[in-house]
C-alpha cells in the first residue's frame, strides 16, 4: 500500500507556494450577500419602523379644545359668568395685570 502523505508532513504542504508577504486579494461579495446584508438590515429596523407613532393631529386637537373648556369653565366659577366686556375691570383688579384685555379695537380698512 502506498502512502498519500507527503515526505513534507501535512497534505497539501508540498504542493503549496511560498507566501510573499502581500495580502491576498478580497472576493467581491456576491449579489446574493449584497441581497443578504440588505434583508438583515430591513429586518432589524422593522421594529424601529413600525414603533413610531402614526398620529394625524386629531388627538392633540381633542386634547386643546378639553383645555380651552376647562379654562371657560374655570373662569365662569370664579367670575360667574364667561369672558366678555364686563369681566375686564374685575379680571385687572383681581389678577393686577398690565396686559390689554377685551378685543383689539377695531380698525375700518378702506380700499382705495
Amino acid at each position: 500500500m502506498s502512502s498519500s502523505i507527503p515526505p513534507g508532513g501535512a497534505l497539501g504542504s508540498a504542493d503549496a507556494p511560498e507566501h510573499s508577504g502581500e495580502p491576498r486579494p478580497q472576493a467581491r461579495p456576491s449579489a446574493y450577500h449584497r441581497l443578504g446584508l440588505v434583508f438583515a438590515a430591513v429586518l432589524i429596523l422593522l421594529p424601529v419602523i413600525l414603533r413610531r407613532p402614526h398620529d394625524d393631529g386629531g388627538t392633540k386637537a381633542i386634547n386643546n379644545l378639553k383645555q380651552r373648556y376647562l379654562a371657560l369653565t374655570d373662569f365662569g366659577d370664579d367670575y360667574g359668568r364667561f369672558p366678555d366686556a364686563a369681566t375686564i375691570e374685575p379680571v385687572r383688579s383681581a389678577t393686577g395685570t398690565r396686559l390689554p384685555l377685551g378685543s383689539p379695537p377695531q380698525t375700518s380698512c378702506s380700499a382705495s
